[in-house]
């Protein structure tokens, strides 16, 4: 007896599943006749008959039903055998990784974390969701994200819910020309904003927030003529004289020369958390993408400087 052809097995067992020639070979993207012929060589390897054909259709001789019920059995086991290989040599660190964060953050931070991890595991793909806090908790807790980044501490109601890792406490700061009446001031107080053209960084990031609701606490009322999370945008906005860029102290490092900058007060931090769902199995690439986040924020509060992207150079 030659070898049997696998493709020639798999083909008889989808054709008795199926019932007729003419679906079988529509699901095995086959012409009819090529599966016909198929069968009829399957026979000839095996030197007898597994079919009895009629005109309009066909039944199982008795070695043919044994044979279906042993190559149905055979290829269950083939395809976990070639399954258990496939898992075997495939990289443990493979697999996509769902972060949530705002535009704000993926700007400033994630360039250098992506360019370590494409370079280090290049089998983890990340995929990102520009999400406030509020959202990112829902996109975890709905299994859309696998991780994120927002305000910390997490809302009272969460905290139980997820594990929050401190990453960042920043202060703010105004951007301004060096031109600026308010440059000569050693530090701008919200007060002196009330009327002013100001420039945030996103209408739904956490540092737009704070920054307003600070500004309530104190009566001012700026005049706020954009808000994007494109930072570069912001700081062009801000050359051109449109207005005053609120940014964290951890972006100073990003301005142009013919910009300046003073802290605010009273002094309003921006603190970011990176977190996920308490009490959850992290897959391996979801771990190493967590402890290249973190690695990238201790880097930043161990140098106590700003953070400024590999990629800034072609910026400016």
């Amino acid at each position: 007896m030659k070898d049997i052809s696998i493709n020639y097995i798999r083909y008889f067992v989808t054709l008795i599943n199926c019932g007729k020639f003419s679906t079988a070979a529509e699901q095995l993207h086959l012409s009819q006749p090529a599966l016909s012929k198929s069968i009829l060589s399957l026979e000839k390897q095996l030197g007898t008959s597994l079919l009895k054909r009629y005109h309009h259709s066909f039944e199982l001789t008795d070695v043919g039903h044994y044979f279906y019920e042993s190559a149905t059995y055979f290829l269950d086991i083939y395809d976990d055998f070639l399954s258990n290989i496939e898992r075997r040599t495939r990289s443990p660190y493979s697999g996509t990784v769902r972060i949530s964060a705002s535009g704000v953050i993926l700007d400033m931070f994630f360039p250098n974390i992506i360019r370590r991890l494409a370079k280090d595991y290049p089998s983890i793909c990340i995929f990102t969701r520009e999400e406030d806090t509020s959202s990112s908790i829902q996109a975890i807790l709905s299994h859309k994200s696998d991780i994120g980044t927002g305000l910390y501490p997490l809302p009272r109601n969460y905290q139980n819910t997820f594990v929050s890792r401190h990453l960042l406490s920043s202060t703010f700061h105004i951007v301004l020309p060096k031109e600026h009446p308010l440059a000569e001031c050693d530090q701008i107080h919200v007060a002196d904003l009330n009327n002013q053209n100001v420039l945030t960084p996103g209408q739904y990031s956490f540092i737009h927030q704070k920054f307003m609701s600070t500004c309530e606490d104190y009566h001012s009322h700026p005049n706020i003529v954009c808000s994007c999370s494109q930072i570069q945008f912001l700081l062009n906005l801000a050359s051109s004289g449109a207005g005053l860029a609120v940014l964290p102290e951890a972006l100073l490092s990003r301005i142009p020369g013919n910009l300046t900058h003073r802290p605010l007060v009273p002094k309003t931090a921006w603190d970011l958390a990176l977190y996920h769902l308490k009490n959850t199995y992290l897959p391996l690439p979801v771990s190493v993408v967590m402890d290249s986040i973190l690695y990238e924020f201790e880097n930043i509060l161990h140098n106590e400087a700003p953070v400024r992207s590999d990629f800034e150079d072609d910026l400016f």
